[in-house]
């Protein structure tokens, strides 16, 4: 039995091989042509303005799993590290934009 003139004990020479699988990728990529959103450009954001915000800091310590995600919380009630929990296992420090992995903690939430 053949296929494409192709018998199916024949194997594919090395040059066969490769230009079928040109034919594949160039298939796939212009099928997804047009389907993907254009990214919004960032723009710069001009003039900045400093201003000073009260921050209502919690006086009793939250337990880390009863925290929402997106949440800003604390470490100490000075409030010296503001944090948001951005997943179960994972915060940001906004005083430095870097992300530090958690595994429990006790926290005082912070309202804006």
């Amino acid at each position: 039995m053949t296929i494409n003139s192709k018998s199916y004990d024949e194997a594919m020479t090395p040059e066969e091989a490769k230009e079928l699988h040109t034919k594949l990728n160039r298939y796939y990529r212009n099928r997804k042509q047009g389907k993907r959103k254009a990214r919004p450009v960032l723009r710069p954001i001009g003039d900045v303005e400093t201003i000073q915000k009260n921050l209502t800091i919690q006086k009793s310590p939250t337990d880390w799993d009863s925290l929402p995600n997106g949440s800003l919380f604390a470490v100490d009630t000075a409030g010296s590290l503001l944090f948001t929990k951005i997943s179960n296992s994972r915060a940001l420090c906004l005083n430095f934009m870097k992300t530090q992995p958690v595994g429990g903690a006790s926290c005082y939430r912070i309202f804006v």
